[in-house]
C-alpha cells in the first residue's frame, strides 16, 4: 500500500521552469555563491602565522596593525554573515557597505556589511542592542586621503561559482609594513562611502586548489 502526493514528470518539470524565472530564487542562488566565494577565498588567504593584532575597543581607536614586520603578500578577504542586494538603478548603499559584484547577475547590485541588524533582546531598544558583527581584519583596516600613507590596496578575485563569475573586492598590501605599523588604505577626498574601488581594479593572482581523489 502506498501513501502521498505523486507528482507526474511534467509537473516537476513545469516547477523547475517556474523556478529558472523567477527572481527572488535567482537573487538566492547568487547570495548563496558569493558566500561560498568568500568562504573558499578566506581558506586560501587566512594568515596562519598571525601576523595581526586587531585592536576592538573604544570604537575610536579601532585598528589592525602588524604584529611582526611584513614583507610578503597579505591577502584581507572581506567576510559578513548576510549578503544584501538592491536592485533600483542609483539607489545610495549604506555608508560601511562594500559593492560586490556576480558578473552573470546584471541589474543587481549586491554588497556586504561588517554589522547587521538582529532581534533585539526583551527590554532592549536601541540601535546598538539590535545589530551584530564580522570583526574580521578586513572591516578594521584604516583609510586616509593621502595615498602615500596607504600600505594597502585594493584588488579583485574572481572566481567561479556554478559556471557564474563572482567579483570580491580584497585588500591587498602594497608595501612592506613594518611592526606596530596600521593598516592603510587609500580614500580619496570627498568619496562617497567607506570603501571607494578604483575604476579598474588589479586582479588578484588565483590559487590552485587541489584536486579532491575520487
Amino acid at each position: 500500500m502506498r501513501s502521498g502526493t505523486e507528482w507526474a514528470q511534467e509537473h516537476i518539470t513545469e516547477f523547475c521552469q517556474d523556478l529558472s524565472g523567477n527572481s527572488d530564487w535567482a537573487d538566492d542562488i547568487a547570495t548563496s555563491r558569493i558566500k561560498v566565494a568568500m568562504h573558499e577565498l578566506l581558506s586560501d588567504h587566512y594568515d596562519k602565522k598571525s601576523r595581526l593584532v586587531l585592536t576592538v575597543d573604544p570604537t575610536a581607536a579601532r585598528s589592525v596593525r602588524a604584529k611582526v614586520k611584513i614583507t610578503g603578500t597579505l591577502v584581507l578577504v572581506p567576510v559578513s554573515k548576510v549578503i544584501s542586494f538592491v536592485k533600483e538603478a542609483g539607489k545610495q548603499l549604506p555608508e560601511s557597505a562594500l559593492p560586490l559584484q556576480m558578473l552573470s547577475h546584471q541589474g543587481t547590485q549586491f554588497y556586504i556589511n561588517p554589522t547587521w541588524p538582529v532581534l533585539a533582546k526583551p527590554g532592549k531598544t536601541d540601535m546598538a542592542a539590535a545589530t551584530q558583527e564580522f570583526v574580521i581584519p578586513f572591516w578594521l583596516v584604516g583609510s586616509s586621503p593621502e595615498a602615500a600613507k596607504a600600505n594597502m590596496m585594493f584588488k579583485v578575485a574572481t572566481t567561479n561559482q556554478g559556471g557564474a563569475q563572482v567579483a570580491i573586492p580584497v585588500l591587498v598590501n602594497c608595501k612592506d609594513i613594518q611592526m606596530h605599523e596600521p593598516l592603510i588604505f587609500y580614500r580619496p577626498p570627498g568619496a562617497k562611502g567607506k570603501y571607494h574601488l578604483p575604476d579598474n581594479m588589479e586582479d588578484l593572482p588565483s590559487k590552485k586548489r587541489a584536486r579532491k581523489a575520487a
